[in-house]
C-alpha cells in the first residue's frame, strides 16, 4: 500500500474516533451537567452568530488592552505589528511577513 494512501486511511481513522469521543462527551455531559450543557446550547436560539459575537468580544478586549498598556517602544512595536496584521485582512488569503518600521531586529527577538 502507498505511504499517501494509507496516512489517509489513517487520518480518516481518526478523525471517525475524534468525532465519536466528542459525541460521547456531549452526551455524558448533558446528563452529568445539563446546565453546562444548556450553555453550550444557547447559541442556536441567538440571531447573532456566535463567531461574529466572539470578533466583537476580542476587538473591545484588544482595544482596551491597547490604550491601558503604557506607552514603551514594546507597546508601540506591538500597536505596528497589530496594525499590519489588520491591514492584511482585506488582500486574498496568502502567507503574509509582518515587518515593523523599529529599531528592533525582529529575528533575534
Amino acid at each position: 500500500m502507498p505511504n499517501s494512501l494509507l496516512f489517509e486511511k489513517t487520518l480518516f481513522i481518526r478523525m471517525i474516533f475524534s468525532a465519536l469521543v466528542d459525541a460521547d462527551w456531549l452526551d455524558t455531559e448533558k446528563f452529568m451537567n445539563p446546565e453546562k450543557f444548556s450553555l453550550r446550547q444557547a447559541w442556536k436560539n441567538k440571531s447573532v452568530n456566535p463567531l461574529q459575537e466572539m470578533n466583537l468580544r476580542l476587538n473591545s478586549y484588544v482595544s482596551d488592552k491597547i490604550e491601558s498598556a503604557p506607552n514603551s517602544e514594546i507597546n508601540r512595536l506591538r500597536k505596528d505589528i497589530l496594525r499590519s496584521a489588520e491591514q492584511k485582512t482585506a488582500f486574498k488569503p496568502g502567507f503574509f511577513s509582518l515587518r515593523s518600521r523599529s529599531k528592533f531586529n525582529l529575528s533575534k527577538l
